[in-house]
C-alpha cells in the first residue's frame, strides 16, 4: 500500500441509484491531502441527495470534525484483521502487517459505548411506481432457532410465496428469511398487490399447522435447504464468511447441527415451525414502498404513510 485511505462503505439499492457502494468517509494518509478530502466531500455530498441529510449541513465542519477523530478509530491497538491465503500467500502477510501496523495511530483507541434501541415500524412510502414492495417482519425466541427453518425457507420461497405472490399474484419475485438472531422476514418486490399480499403472509401458520407432501417433494426441500449450506466456495468467500461467523459468535459445532437438523428434518418439524411464525407476524413490522394510490386506498393499514422522495 503506497497511501493509507480508511473509509466505512455500505450498500444500498433504491430504485433511483441503483446497486453501487457508497463511501461515506474517505481519507488519505495526510493532513490535507486532497483527493481524499474531495472523496468525502463527494460522498457526503451523495448522502444529503439520497439519504435526506439535512440541507443545513456544514460539510467542511463535518469533515474536519470526521478527520479528528481518525486517530482514535484506526489505531493500532483496535486492528483486526482477517485474511485467506495458501501457505506460499500468507508468508507476506507477518512484515506487510508490521509495517501497516506501524503507519496507523499508536494512541489508545476510543472506544464509544453503542445501545441498539428497537422500534416498531409499521410505514407505507409512497412513490410513482406501479408496483409495490411489501414487507413483514419480526421476531422470534432465538433458542427457538433450528436447521428445519432453513428448509421452510425453500418452502416459502419455492412453493407458497412462489405460487400465491408470483404465479398467481403477479408479483416478479419473493423472499423469506429467518435468522439465528431471531428475526425473519417476508418480502415481495414488483408487486401488483398491497392488502392481498399481507392476507397470503397472514396465512402461513394456518398453512404450516396442515403441512402435508409426499416425500419425494420433501427430499428436494432438503436437497435445496442444503445447497446454501455446503455450496462450494471460492477462496475469497470462505474467508469472509470464517470472518462474518467469528464476529457473530458462531462456532463449527452450530453449524454442524445446523446441517444435521436439516438433513434430519420430518414434516413434523415443519408443521411445528407455525408458531415462530405467528410470532413473526404478531411483531407487526410492517413496510411498504410503492404506489401511491394503493397505499393511499390501503392506508388504515399503516401507522405513518409518507414520501419516500421529498
Amino acid at each position: 500500500m503506497t497511501r493509507r485511505s480508511f473509509c466505512f462503505w455500505c450498500r444500498v439499492r433504491t430504485s433511483k441509484v441503483g446497486r453501487r457502494k457508497l463511501f461515506l468517509l474517505s481519507f488519505g494518509g495526510k493532513v490535507g491531502r486532497k483527493p481524499g478530502r474531495l472523496q468525502a466531500f463527494f460522498n457526503v455530498l451523495i448522502l444529503k441527495k439520497y439519504f435526506f441529510l439535512p440541507s443545513s449541513i456544514e460539510l467542511d465542519a463535518l469533515l474536519e470534525e470526521s478527520w479528528k477523530e481518525r486517530e482514535g478509530l484506526f489505531a493500532a491497538d483496535n486492528l483486526m484483521v482477517g485474511y485467506t491465503a495458501d501457505e506460499e500467500g500468507y508468508k507476506a502477510l507477518p512484515e506487510e502487517l508490521k509495517k501497516f501496523k506501524a503507519a496507523l495511530s499508536d494512541k489508545p483507541s476510543r472506544r464509544y459505548a453503542f445501545e441498539f434501541v428497537p422500534e416498531l415500524k409499521n410505514e407505507g412510502f409512497k412513490t410513482s411506481s406501479k408496483v409495490n414492495y411489501v414487507a413483514r417482519c419480526g421476531s422470534f425466541d432465538a433458542e427457538a432457532y433450528t436447521g428445519a427453518l432453513e428448509v421452510l425457507k425453500v418452502i416459502m420461497n419455492y412453493e407458497y410465496l412462489w405460487q400465491n405472490l408470483r404465479v398467481i399474484g403477479g408479483a416478479y419475485g419473493c423472499m423469506s428469511n429467518f435468522g439465528r438472531s431471531g428475526t425473519g422476514c417476508l418480502v415481495s418486490y414488483r408487486d401488483p398487490k398491497l392488502a392481498t399480499t399481507d392476507k397470503i403472509y397472514e396465512g402461513i401458520p394456518e398453512y404450516l399447522k396442515n403441512f402435508s407432501i409426499d416425500e419425494r417433494d420433501m427430499t428436494k426441500y432438503v436437497i435445496g435447504a442444503m445447497s446454501s449450506v455446503d455450496t462450494p466456495l471460492s477462496p475469497a468467500v470462505k474467508g469472509s464468511r470464517n470472518l462474518t461467523a467469528y464476529l457473530s459468535g458462531i462456532t463449527d459445532e452450530m453449524v454442524q447441527k445446523k446441517r444435521e437438523q436439516i438433513l434430519d428434518v420430518t414434516q413434523e418439524d415443519i408443521r411445528a415451525l407455525a408458531d415462530i411464525l405467528e410470532s413473526i407476524l404478531k411483531t407487526g413490522a410492517f413496510c411498504v414502498i410503492g404506489n401511491e394510490q394503493q397505499i393511499e386506498a390501503d392506508k388504515n393499514m399503516f401507522k405513518e404513510v409518507k414520501e419516500l422522495f421529498h
